[in-house]
């Protein structure tokens, strides 16, 4: 079958020498910096569901264990976890932060692949990706920047907060928050109604919590 040509040479055509020339070798386009983020998030970044308070999220492996929201995962003693291709796996909830949006959970998940945790929290300005499972759907990235840094208090939270201009929606809760290398600088938990800024826990927050030991408190589920 021809593709592109008008009508194909008849039998008796006279043949035409063409010269042939080396075409140059042209290099494969780079993947953009979205879909290099996508692809590593699909080791360790996870769908998060919390059927006793039929809440819908995202939850992340960092350190040796699986973070997500404390508001995600209140209310729940196992937490329903799926890969980006779909290959479900449940997890314990282990501990819930006293000061701060985030949980703990234990689980065997299908890769043992985890992320990296930032050593510094990111400055204003710094290139951010939120990687999520908005309305519980795909797993997505999304760019944007760090805003600034404001106190946590008027949302209940200890310590300072990053605000982003990432795009957060209902799913995204408990994403990890990725620098351009792919270390998690912080855990996205909310959007700011005000100005539809998205929130994030940053990285030193999530260390200290990685630093805590005790027993699972029981929560009711989040409003």
């Amino acid at each position: 079958m021809l593709a592109g040509c008008s009508t194909p040479p008849q039998p008796d055509d006279a043949a035409i020498p063409v010269a042939v020339t080396a075409a140059p070798v042209m290099a494969a386009t780079a993947p953009s910096k979205d879909n290099q983020i996508l692809m590593a998030a699909r080791q360790f970044v996870f769908r998060a569901r919390n059927e006793a308070c039929l809440l819908t999220g995202t939850a992340f492996a960092v350190d040796g264990t699986i973070i997500t929201n404390r508001h995600v995962a209140a209310g729940a003693d196992q937490m329903d976890l799926a890969t980006w291709d779909g290959d479900d796996f449940e997890a314990s909830a282990t501990l819930h932060s006293d000061s701060d949006d985030l949980a703990r959970m234990d689980a065997l998940a299908p890769d043992d692949t985890e992320a990296s945790l930032a050593t510094s929290d990111p400055t204003s300005g710094t290139k951010v990706w939120v990687a999520g499972y908005p309305e519980g759907d795909q797993l997505t990235v999304t760019g944007g920047r760090v805003l600034g840094s404001i106190p946590g208090a008027q949302f209940g939270l200890a310590g300072q907060i990053l605000e982003i201009s990432d795009h957060i929606e209902h799913g995204n809760s408990g994403s990890p928050l990725l620098e351009s290398d792919g270390d998690v600088v912080g855990v996205v938990f909310a959007v700011d109604l005000a100005s539809g800024d998205g929130l994030a826990m940053p990285a030193s927050t999530l260390q200290s919590f990685l630093n805590e030991s005790g027993d699972n408190l029981s929560l009711p589920c989040a409003m």
